[in-house]
């Protein structure tokens, strides 16, 4: 029996549209979603287990960094991204050696100088030391101050540089366990007159745990608090900041003396660049000391770009786009995985980023999707770039 020709064409006409109906059926979403990952695929195994600590195998990402929770016999900690992994972990390490200190003998024994000393101690006033300290000081005459007080507060202010250098540590971290124990072994080893090399044993690091350069660093840990406040005010005004934005800078607790150290170091290699006050305005308004790392990484890598060929200009926006003088636009991403999600795709696809010549540098890998779609728009990708 035959089959009728208005049958037939209608068989035919089915069979012509099922590969285009599996073809929608299986294509992609539009965007992916950020991966949940194993902590050994993106840190070393170093940072993921020692004396005292143990990374969560599970790790969560939010389409640029990861987040890694840490248990470790001084607390439970959260670690936004790779490389703040590895600072954390340096700070659990020296956390651990400052209550080991702590519970020395040679730390009881200072204590009992410091209190057999009674009235004739010297005291520290409080909130001496911290993100803030020293900024009033630079925008209107200082106040009378005993000079024996003075003395007393810069005295334990080179305590706490120095025990932090010898732990390898930022002597300004904003975590408030290390802060606090920092603070208290340096006055006990001040004031009770103990050697900080019976209390702590010194700790070698590749690199020490705080943000920036190592010009930076140098600064932090050889410049007295005030000194350096003063020096990183000088300076945000030479890069272009207002006073007001100096001001709010200075007194933001999200960014540390540290974290602002090695901003205005890394700005102050990019002589050529309009838009670094900006930068400066921007980090004021941080709202977490994860942000602060963030950009400070992303200024670093800028300021090494800068080296290949000059930075002309910056906009200051998340992420971080730059012009170099060559025209190439430069965007600056320190992500661990970079997704294509819809945030991120969003700024790919941004009419007022077209240029000739566009690159993205970013500190760790891009998923193959992210890569596809970047290449497609015309950005070239470089990955495992650091500062």
């Amino acid at each position: 029996m035959s089959v009728r020709p208005p049958l037939r064409l209608a068989l035919l006409a089915c069979l012509a549209l099922a590969p285009a109906a599996r073809a929608e059926d299986e294509a992609p979403p539009a965007y992916e979603t950020p991966p949940a990952l194993h902590a050994q695929d993106l840190a070393a195994a170093k940072w993921l287990e020692g004396p005292g600590f143990r990374v969560e195998d599970a790790v969560t990402t939010d389409g640029f960094l990861a987040r890694f929770l840490i248990r470790a016999d001084v607390g439970a900690f959260e670690a936004h991204g790779v490389e703040t992994l590895a600072l954390r972990v340096a700070e659990i390490e020296a956390l651990r050696a400052l209550r080991a200190a702590i519970a020395s003998e040679s730390f009881a024994s200072a204590v009992a100088t410091v209190a057999a000393r009674s009235a004739n101690a010297p005291s520290l006033p409080s909130g001496a030391l911290g993100g803030g300290a020293g900024i009033e000081r630079f925008f209107g005459p200082p106040a009378a101050a005993d000079s024996q007080q003075a003395k007393v507060v810069l005295g334990h202010d080179q305590e706490v540089r120095e025990l932090a250098r010898r732990l390898g540590v930022d002597p300004y971290t904003t975590q408030p366990a290390l802060a606090s124990a920092l603070r208290d072994v340096a006055w006990i080893s001040y004031a009770g007159d103990a050697q900080r090399a019976t209390l702590v044993t010194p700790i070698v690091r590749e690199r020490p745990a705080l943000p920036g350069s190592r010009v930076a660093h140098a600064w932090v840990y050889d410049t007295p608090q005030v000194e350096l406040v003063d020096r990183n005010a000088t300076r945000m005004w030479e890069i272009g900041a207002s006073v007001e934005t100096t001001r709010k800078l200075a007194a933001n607790p999200n960014v540390s003396l540290s974290a602002q150290t090695a901003l205005v170091e890394s700005l102050g290699r990019l002589p050529e660049a309009k838009g670094r006050g900006d930068v400066l305005a921007w980090a004021a308004t941080l709202d977490t000391p994860d942000q602060a790392l963030f950009l400070v990484r992303a200024i670093g890598i800028l300021a090494d770009r800068n080296e290949q060929a000059p930075v002309v200009e910056i906009q200051a926006r998340d992420p971080l786009v730059a012009r170099q003088q060559s025209g190439q636009l430069v965007a600056v991403v320190p992500a661990d995985t970079l997704a294509w999600t819809e945030r991120f795709a969003g700024f790919a696809r941004r009419e007022d980023l077209a240029a000739p010549q566009r690159g993205i540098w970013i500190s760790g890998r891009a998923s193959s999707r992210a890569r596809t779609e970047l290449e497609a728009l015309g950005w070239a990708v470089h990955e495992g770039v650091k500062p």
